[in-house]
């Protein structure tokens, strides 16, 4: 469990978070347990890079599964970019979309060299575990 503490109106408040599973947050506030929904309302803009084009300096990239001819989400998470488009040529190990979990960006890659069937997801979508991202030829 994680411990935070925050400000609110001027008044500190030491929080326990004791869980977060996809949009469902439970934490505990004097002694107090919560549980809310959150739903993300801003999309971050991508100042530096158009929409659909992956940074050149990334993090090591993140292993994805496949499940047949479909890239799945490794995690539960938020899609911040979608770097293929239909009909796209992409190599093994290439980055075909970010996921943020637990605020950290995963770049996802692709298992195998293939050309892109379908794009199943996009920017500020929320998927699940097992969810196909993207779906080869």
């Amino acid at each position: 469990m994680n411990r935070y503490r925050v400000t609110v109106n001027g008044k500190e408040f030491n929080v326990l978070l004791h869980e977060k599973v996809h949009s469902i947050i439970k934490f505990e506030v004097e002694n107090e347990v919560f549980e809310v929904e959150v739903t993300p309302t801003i999309q971050r803009p991508q100042a530096s890079q158009p929409q659909g084009v992956m940074p050149k300096a990334a993090p090591a990239p993140r292993s994805t599964g496949v499940s047949g001819n479909k890239v799945v989400a490794p995690m539960p998470g938020i899609v911040v970019n979608v770097g293929v488009e239909v009909g796209a040529e992409v190599q093994q190990g290439q980055i075909v979309c970010v996921v943020e979990a637990m605020k950290m960006e995963n770049n996802i890659t692709s298992p195998r060299t293939g050309k892109v069937k379908e794009v199943l997801v996009k920017a500020g979508q929320e998927v699940d575990n097992g969810q196909a991202l993207i779906v080869f030829e």
